[in-house]
């Protein structure tokens, strides 16, 4: 069976309601249940849409097979909402760590690398990063910056802002304050913060600056607003920078990767909808983030498939890492380690090392802070 957290349960969770509802509809009764709770020993599972019971039965076997890591056992409500509404890539997600690896004889299994919905993934990104350029510290020579606007998306609006018009204008910021920077690493996230009454998301970009001297902060900030006026964003940007004033710092930021949170705006929408259609609306609206996330992180390439005269134009997953400077791999001094040796157990040794070292330090220095502020 798979485990739930009572803590992600919302208080008023009624989950017979749908044995109230006088229809078959398939559709209907999916969307009255309480979506989290859903699994194949539910009361409602065999009148759910046949795609949604074949999801859940391959998501408890992947659960039960893997139960023992945190990763997994901990998502579970979270996947849950995202494979039942829609999600497009959810049979790739279900396959993660379940079928064989054809490319890597030392990987036993596949991995998935969707790191905005799987966490297991997400945490082993941040655990790449960390080995890859926590020997790279240096005191007053990193800064750490979350690059936004000041609204929400909505999602449902059309002729407003989208999640990619704001991701591209973050882009273009970051590409005129390059020369700015010695290097920098960026990744995209996105926070959720409503299903309801509307879909509202924070699309942002962190960025893990590499400086050797003081950075120019006017001539950031004029480079962010001179590029963000010329895109037709209708909202203006919103840029938080601060200096990486630790090695514990350092390495908590490496390791700032984290998939989407849905399951907190679903239980929040959950408890505000009741009866009238809001649930079946509600639900509407959860369906309606997954296809507006599958189209914004899809872009489409020109390429020419094997044995094909004409190229087409085939989907490509929108990249969430970008690299730049002496951070990127094909500098001329790059200060990330390369893949060969941070897979090493030496190295992997070292930056464990490094890391316990860190937070000693860490410790050390806020009690010594509350002794002097006693």
């Amino acid at each position: 069976m798979i485990s739930m957290d009572s803590e992600c349960i919302p208080d008023e969770v009624d989950d017979h309601e749908y044995a109230d509802v006088c229809v078959t509809s398939p559709d209907i009764i999916l969307g009255n249940c309480y979506h989290p709770s859903l699994t194949p020993n539910h009361k409602a599972f065999t009148r759910l849409p046949i795609r949604q019971q074949v999801l859940l039965e391959r998501l408890q076997r992947q659960c039960r097979k893997w139960n023992h890591k945190p990763y997994f056992r901990g998502s579970v409500p979270n996947t849950t909402v995202a494979i039942v509404n829609g999600y497009s890539k959810a049979d790739r997600l279900l396959n993660c760590m379940m079928v064989d690896n054809k490319y890597n004889a030392s990987v036993p299994y596949g991995r998935c690398n969707l790191i905005n919905f799987c966490p297991y993934c997400a945490y082993l990104k941040g655990q790449d990063l960390l080995k890859k350029y926590a020997r790279a510290w240096r005191s007053g020579c990193w800064y750490w910056m979350v690059l936004s606007h000041k609204h929400y998306v909505c999602v449902s609006d059309t002729a407003g802002d989208s999640i990619l018009d704001v991701w591209e204008a973050i882009r273009a910021c970051i590409k005129e304050m390059k020369p700015l920077f010695g290097g920098f690493i960026a990744w995209e996230e996105l926070a959720v913060n409503s299903f309801w009454p509307e879909v509202l998301c924070t699309p942002h970009t962190n960025l893990l600056i590499r400086h050797s001297s003081q950075l120019d902060v006017d001539a950031a900030a004029q480079r962010i607003a001179t590029q963000w006026l010329a895109s037709t964003l209708s909202v203006l940007p919103n840029a938080e920078l601060s200096p990486v004033l630790s090695p514990a710092h350092f390495h908590k930021i490496l390791t700032y990767v984290k998939p989407i949170d849905v399951l907190t705006p679903y239980n929040t929408g959950y408890q505000a909808t009741k009866g009238n259609g809001e649930r079946e609306m509600f639900h509407q609206n959860v369906r309606c983030f997954f296809e507006g996330y599958a189209v914004n992180t899809t872009e489409y390439h020109e390429k020419r498939l094997p044995g094909r005269r004409r190229k087409r134009q085939l989907p490509i997953t929108r990249r969430v890492f970008l690299y730049g400077g002496n951070c990127h791999g094909s500098a001329s001094r790059p200060l990330g380690i390369r893949p060969a040796q941070r897979r090493t157990k030496a190295h992997q040794a070292l930056i464990n090392l490094m890391v316990m070292e860190g937070k000693e330090d860490e410790l050390a220095s806020r009690i010594n802070d509350d002794s002097e502020e006693e």
